[in-house]
């Protein structure tokens, strides 16, 4: 009986002692055996419940390969090493000196592959809808778990692999008083990508006051307004070969200065240092890329960074509700096909095109059309400092003035100059320009006239409201020396004219 009970005690000794989980996983009891039914050879499962950085989130079809790197031995009442695949223990070496750090693991599947060759393998079994894979028919070791197949997009999402993990089999519980021969251990996988929003507009003065939209997911704004952009991601786990965070712009250009800042978190604070922490290429060719190298990775993994930096509207800009966008692409090597982040906040400017028709009617039984009528467009309201232009705004080509790059808001045209025979606006007119949340929609408003609504099937480089303005002719009034006079001047000259003749005869007969 005290030969029995010593073997018990070094048995409970050397578990107590041999590596256990990585941080981050969790372990828990399915079925419990009492103490005297330890046996090296006594089979059990080891459950791998997969789940996203949301523990209550279930991963399918993950992937995960075991492999029994280190098996027990009982030599004299001890128990030992009998085989061991990890570098630095020995055959015969005491078990109650296997501590967690002596086990080193490989950075991946592939690694592991190499590192474990020849070692007892358990092949490739993926998670099921409840995010749990089982190996069964195990027996007293240490084993090397390694996922070996990550799974693809889900909901959208796109998921790094987690790290290699050690587990020990059998375990005991916290209180060393029994065993547990069905174990399930939790891992997590790190989410690939984050997201983009915009967190700043400025106005350049040109255009109505722009604004943010739907949380920074969309922005309005006017051609020259500055949008300053916020892209967050995580860096990767330790032993990835690098991260390359690549942005490319469609319709906008990158502002000069950039003013690119790599930022620790969400916020602009804990600044990290160009050309020591990662690598700015470019500006060129409408991107950029960031890149940081496998050593900054190694001593920062599974860390929040986020990069701030300022873009521009320009004159390229698409009008109307299909968006400005443009694309932030991840790249962490040759192992992992590069990630493109679903978040593509749009930028929306807005136009016009004004046709300027007279009363007469063409041959087509159309109005015709005013070419060299001049107006003014004010943002806001008609006053000095909010006019737009610097030079009228004067129709041609069939009586059109086109205008581009504006952000929602309430704007004012002022006639300064009309065609011949028409008489000038007695006011502004007003335009209005309507966004819905979300900027898939927009509407405007011409002083009393119904809206007309913009989406984004009828959008693209020259979606444009169309607004038509008429002029009516003014009163004829008559001139001075008009054909009225004239009449009345050879009237009386005809008649003058025979009364001298007539006075002539007379004196003549006399």
């Amino acid at each position: 009986m005290k030969k029995m009970m010593k073997k018990i005690t070094a048995i409970l000794a050397m578990l107590a002692m041999v590596v256990t989980m990585l941080p981050a996983m969790g372990v828990k009891a399915e079925e419990t055996q009492p103490v005297k039914d330890f046996s090296l050879t006594k089979t059990g499962s080891i459950t791998i419940h997969k789940t996203t950085q949301n523990a209550g989130t279930a991963l399918k079809d993950a992937g995960f390969t075991l492999y029994k790197v280190i098996t027990f031995k009982e030599d004299g009442g001890k128990y030992v090493v009998d085989t061991s695949a990890i570098a630095g223990i020995s055959t015969g070496e005491s078990v109650e000196k296997i501590t967690q750090n002596r086990i080193k693991l490989p950075e991946n599947a592939k690694a592991a592959e190499y590192t474990y060759k020849g070692v007892t393998k358990f092949g490739e079994i993926k998670t099921d809808g409840n995010g749990d894979a089982v190996f069964t028919g195990l027996t007293a070791g240490i084993y090397v778990a390694v996922e070996s197949t990550v799974p693809g997009p889900v909901d959208g999402k796109t998921y790094f692999e987690s790290a290699p993990f050690a587990i020990s089999f059998p375990r005991t519980t916290d209180d060393g008083a029994t065993w547990k021969y069905n174990i399930t251990a939790t891992p997590k996988n790190n989410e690939v990508g984050g997201n983009k929003d915009i967190v700043d507009v400025k106005n350049t003065g040109n255009g109505a006051e722009p604004k943010i939209l739907a949380e920074g997911d969309a922005a309005s704004a006017n051609v020259g307004d500055t949008i300053r952009y916020r892209i967050k991601t995580t860096t990767p786990k330790k032993g990835t070969e690098k991260l390359e965070i690549t942005d490319k712009l469609t319709n906008l250009d990158y502002a000069n200065p950039l003013n690119l800042k790599v930022y620790f978190g969400a916020d602009e604070t804990g600044t990290l240092v160009p050309s020591t922490d990662y690598t700015l290429t470019g500006p060129a060719n409408d991107s950029f890329t960031i890149t940081f190298g496998k050593e900054w990775i190694n001593a920062n993994p599974a860390k929040e960074i986020s990069i701030f930096y300022n873009v521009v509207v320009t004159e390229d800009a698409i009008i109307g509700t299909d968006a400005n966008t443009n694309e932030v692409k991840l790249d962490f090597g040759k192992d992992t096909e590069p990630v493109i982040l679903p978040d593509k906040p749009k930028v929306y400017t807005y136009g016009f095109e004004l046709t300027k028709n007279g009363d007469d009617k063409t041959l087509d039984g159309d109005n015709e059309t005013l070419n060299g009528v001049e107006f003014n467009l004010y943002k806001n309201e008609v006053k000095d400092g909010n006019k737009m232009n610097e030079a009228p705004l004067v129709t041609k080509d069939g009586g059109k003035i086109t205008v581009k790059g504006l952000a929602a808001g309430t704007y004012y045209l002022e006639e300064t100059k009309t065609a011949k025979g028409y008489t000038l606006l007695a006011s502004p007119v007003k335009i209005v320009i309507t966004e819905k949340q979300g900027a898939n929609e927009a509407t405007i408003k011409v002083d009393s006239e119904g809206a007309v609504t913009l989406t984004t099937t009828n959008s693209g480089t020259d979606a444009l409201f169309g607004i038509t303005i008429q002029n009516h002719k003014g009163f004829t009034l008559p001139e001075t020396g008009g054909m009225g006079t004239y009449l009345f001047t050879i009237g009386g000259l005809v008649i003058m004219a025979c009364a001298a003749a007539a006075l002539a005869a007379m004196k003549k007969r006399a």
